[in-house]
């Protein structure tokens, strides 16, 4: 009788030993299908936060050319612009450019007449036209000759005369 409550209680143990080591796999594998239903779900989401920065990071490149040819372009017009706005401040400032020069010239001419005349010539009298002298008054010098009126294309052009060069 001992003998067979021994071997029934072995028998109860060794039951309890493949219950137990069942159980054990089973939680072991409940255990790996959860962290690997973890590790799924934080892998798809740091691949998936990895894919949107490899995107990212070919946007940024993209965007960082496309901003320098862009900063090219404008630097470009920039220029183009600043040019034609001082040719179109120059083509501005040209008719007074020209009454100026033909104001200075017209000085010019009335003194050297009165330095050639001498005092006879009176220039602080007579004021200064808006054009130049007319070809039809009487030339007061042969520096007289040099100014003609605007249009008439008879204008002579002026060479000093120079001594000839002496050799030595």
């Amino acid at each position: 009788m001992l003998s067979e409550i021994y071997k029934a209680h072995q028998q109860e143990q060794n039951e309890r030993r493949l219950e137990q080591e069942r159980k054990r796999k089973q939680a072991i594998k409940s255990a790996q299908e959860v962290s690997s239903g973890f590790v799924d779900a934080l892998n798809s989401g740091v691949e998936e936060a990895y894919e949107n920065q490899k995107k990212i990071n070919l946007l940024v490149k993209d965007l960082q050319i496309q901003s320098t040819v862009f900063l090219k372009q404008a630097s470009q017009w920039i220029n183009t612009v600043e040019g034609f706005n001082a040719s179109l401040k120059e083509l501005g400032d040209l008719p007074n450019w020209a009454s100026i020069i033909e104001k200075d010239m017209l000085l010019i001419c009335r003194s050297l007449e009165y330095a050639y005349n001498g005092p006879a010539v009176d220039i602080t009298d007579s004021p200064i036209p808006e054009h130049v002298i007319p070809v039809d008054t009487p030339p007061i010098s042969p520096i007289a000759n040099l100014v003609k009126e605007p249009g008439s294309g008879a204008g002579e052009e002026f060479r000093p005369e120079t001594p000839p060069k002496q050799s030595s």
